[in-house]
């Protein structure tokens, strides 16, 4: 049965978000000065020094929200880097991945 829907399937890039699986919307939040399609493309080596530098630049009022959560995330990518997974990018689906 799976064989036979698969001949009428096929991929195709959303011509709205370009393959981004984003709303526009979504897309125009920017975060020193990246949206979050772009910071999920760079690798967790390349996204510790984004993240760091972004937490400099908090104003005091969303300190107490944001310190708890950027020190998760660096803490997390820390981990995968001490691995050898730093080479990943965040927006890597999970069926490229091994499951060994």
């Amino acid at each position: 049965m799976r064989k036979e829907i698969e001949l009428y399937m096929q991929e195709a890039v959303c011509p709205a978000c370009h393959g981004l699986r984003l709303r526009p919307e979504s897309l125009a939040v920017k975060i020193a000065g990246k949206n979050i399609a772009e910071v999920s493309k760079l690798d967790i080596d390349e996204s510790k020094p984004f993240f760091k530098d972004f937490s400099k630049g908090i104003k005091i009022e969303k300190e107490k929200i944001a310190e708890p959560i950027l020190r998760e995330i660096l803490k997390r990518m820390e981990s995968l880097s001490k691995v050898g997974l730093g080479y990943l990018s965040l927006n890597r689906s999970l069926n490229t991945l091994s499951g060994g």
